[in-house]
């Protein structure tokens, strides 16, 4: 700076010399002043913002909403000038009302810490050039300039916890409890097993990895069953979940097995089990996202990175002076190869602790990464994509070393890999809601099981193989089910004849215990015949696809 003003100073000089030479040489005077120096253009910077997170389910006794607000609470606690407001429980048709009311309270950013609730918030983002939106990453990778899309790379932490696994089986076999066929949960469980298949190669080990689906994220009674059916049918003695309820950790506990965790510390942060059950979990930092998004919002950015994929390798430093990853592995509030309970340690053999602690460095300094390291061969298992049928089966889809985008890993990576075992679903079936809004549209199917499992989540959603396609949305629907779920399992026939609904509502008072749902505790049972059902549905005629007004 000093040599730019002395710079300036120099030509300010010469030009006055010249115009005396000029005004000399003339014998008068020469009206000569120095140059105006260009505009300082200072950054534009805001003096504060408001973040204000949509949650979908309740917060209390939950992993994933209850590792939001954590990070909302950490922006807040780091940033003097910004503040964390929520809403909990939020629909995708209460997503915009919602969001209006935060941005007219002063919200400046808000997020959705779901899909299916928070894509809406796109539908406004024109309406609100000066905010900034922004929702987490199931598939979809929709943006706008004031649109965000974000995730974290879980996998790199499930690794991790994949090697682990490998040294504590002594049956061979481990358990994965899984929510239902989507991107999400099978880029997940794809990073554990690929862990899982590098301990088992280091230590001469044959493990089988089964997969059983539950239908959706929480449904603690099923998770339970299916826990005890891994271990009693499948002989696991590892056992790991994709769900959120906190059934596979208590099954594990009462049968003495190892447990491996998921999206935070629950020994450490919330006291669930202890280190006799759970030998590891890892820890969702969404606070380095969300520093992203509150940096660029505090520095007046007008067009701000809309695709956050963040890794180990990306970190923030909190208020109290420590540096975090975005994930990590951590348990009883110890991270790194720490985080491996006392009591597992002495079955885990020294060269899986050191790959382990090698891999973990390698990867926080951004040199290693499981995805790139290894090939994706297709298991033949998987589902289908719009436009992307499931690879056959032996089909090298990415071959070992080749870097894969995050787009293809966001959206696209829609198949098991190769060695993994999955099980059958429930006789039941299942269906999710495909890409109904707000309730509005409904859709009525063939019926092709002898009994049908509906659960429809007023959003987004993926259709599991082999699953019959039913699912109704309405305005009883909304009504009854104000949480947006609405579950039934009815007979074949019922499409021609009265059927009972178990119509679910929202509990007098919220629940706050683990082991109840985030979204259902109180159903009372009603009969759906054809003279109430929705309004516009032809029920005379299965296959029909209507919509009705909410």
């Amino acid at each position: 700076m000093d040599r730019l003003f002395r710079d300036r100073g120099g030509t300010v000089l010469r030009l006055i010399a010249v115009c005396l030479a000029l005004a000399a040489a003339v014998g008068g005077s020469v009206a000569c002043a120095p140059p105006v120096p260009p505009p300082v253009v200072e950054e534009a910077t805001r003096e504060g913002a408001t973040l204000a997170i949509e949650h979908f389910s309740i917060i209390d006794g939950t992993t994933w909403s209850g590792a939001h607000d954590r990070a909302g609470k950490r922006i807040a606690e780091k940033y003097p000038n910004v503040e964390y407001v929520y809403r909990e429980e939020v629909g995708p048709d209460a997503t915009v009302p919602y969001a209006k009311e935060l941005i007219a309270d002063g919200a400046s950013i808000v997020a959705g810490n779901a899909e299916f609730m928070g894509l809406p918030l796109k539908d406004i983002a024109d309406e609100y050039p000066d905010v900034f939106f922004a929702s987490v990453i199931a598939s979809d990778l929709v943006t706008k300039r004031n649109f965000i899309r974000y995730f974290p790379r879980q996998y790199q932490a499930l690794y991790l916890e994949g090697l682990i696994a490998a040294a504590l089986t002594e049956s061979g076999n481990i358990g994965i409890v899984s929510a239902f066929p989507c991107v999400q949960v099978g880029r997940r469980q794809n990073g554990f097993y690929l862990g899982i298949l590098d301990g088992a190669k280091l230590l001469g080990k044959d493990i089988s990895v089964y997969v059983k689906y539950v239908g959706d994220w929480y449904l603690p009674s099923e998770e339970r069953d299916i826990a005890k059916t891994l271990i009693s049918q499948y002989g696991v003695d590892v056992l790991t979940q994709q769900t959120d309820s906190g059934s596979p950790l208590d099954v594990a506990q009462e049968e003495a097995i190892w447990f491996v965790g998921k999206d935070m510390d629950i020994v450490g942060y919330y006291g669930w089990s202890s280190l006799d059950t759970v030998a590891v979990s890892f820890d969702t930092r969404w606070e380095v996202l969300y520093d992203r998004i509150v940096s660029d919002w505090l520095a007046g950015e007008e067009s701000p990175e809309t695709v956050l994929y963040l890794g180990m390798d990306d970190t923030m430093v909190l208020a109290d002076g420590t540096e975090v990853s975005t994930v990590d592995i951590m348990n009883d509030n110890k991270v790194g190869v720490e985080a491996i309970s006392p009591q597992a340690l002495p079955s885990i053999p020294k060269e899986i602790v050191d790959l382990v602690d090698q891999r973990r460095g390698q990867m926080m300094k951004g040199e290693w990464d499981p995805f790139t390291e290894h090939a994706f061969v297709s298991n033949g298992t998987g589902f289908e994509l719009e436009g992307l049928s499931i690879p056959d089966a032996g089909t090298v889809v990415k071959p070992a070393g080749e870097v894969p985008t995050s787009e293809w890993l966001l959206s696209k990576f829609n198949f098991d890999l190769e060695g993994m075992t999955i099980l059958e679903q429930s006789e039941h079936g299942f269906l999710r809601c495909l890409r109904v809004e707000s309730c509005r549209r409904m859709i009525l199917a063939a019926v092709r099981l002898p009994s049908l499992k509906v659960n429809c989540l007023r959003g987004g959603g993926l259709t599991p193989p082999r699953a019959a396609r039913l699912c109704i949305c309405s305005r009883a629907g909304a009504e009854s089910g104000r949480n947006g779920i609405l579950q039934a399992t009815v007979p074949a026939s019922s499409t021609s004849g009265p059927a009972h609904w178990p119509v679910c509502s929202r509990p007098a008072s919220g629940p706050t215990q683990r082991s109840q749902s985030p979204f259902v505790s109180a159903c009372d049972t009603r009969t759906w015949r054809p003279d109430s059902a929705p309004r516009g549905a032809d029920v005379s005629n299965p296959r029909h696809e209507v919509y009705g007004s909410s």
